[in-house]
């Protein structure tokens, strides 16, 4: 999916320089959602058992959603994959690219 998304939202010279998504809905694609992938994310815990859980859940950011505004993240501590809208990115952290981080 995340190789799909990129895909229709970069120009081709075949499209005389626009992108697949331009085509389909006659405007330019919003990059402005664009995120590196693999890297750290912070996503809001939206159900918290007690006031003193935590406020975000570490992850990595794994893809984007279909259809969607959202993206697809690894939750680190659980080792479950989920979407979420309300993220929080480090882009220039990488925790499985340091082995010490996790």
């Amino acid at each position: 999916m995340s190789a799909a998304y990129l895909i229709n939202r970069t120009q081709s010279l075949i499209l005389d320089g626009k992108t697949p998504y331009e085509l389909l809905f006659g405007q330019p694609p919003d990059l402005g959602l664009l995120r590196v992938f693999g890297c750290l994310a912070y996503a809001k815990n939206l159900f918290p058992t007690d006031k003193f859980d935590s406020q975000s859940n570490r992850c990595i950011f794994v893809g984007y959603q279909f259809g969607k505004k959202g993206w697809t993240l690894f939750n680190l501590d659980t080792g479950e994959f989920f979407k979420s809208r309300d993220v929080q990115f480090v882009e220039h952290e990488f925790p499985f690219g340091d082995p010490s981080f996790l």
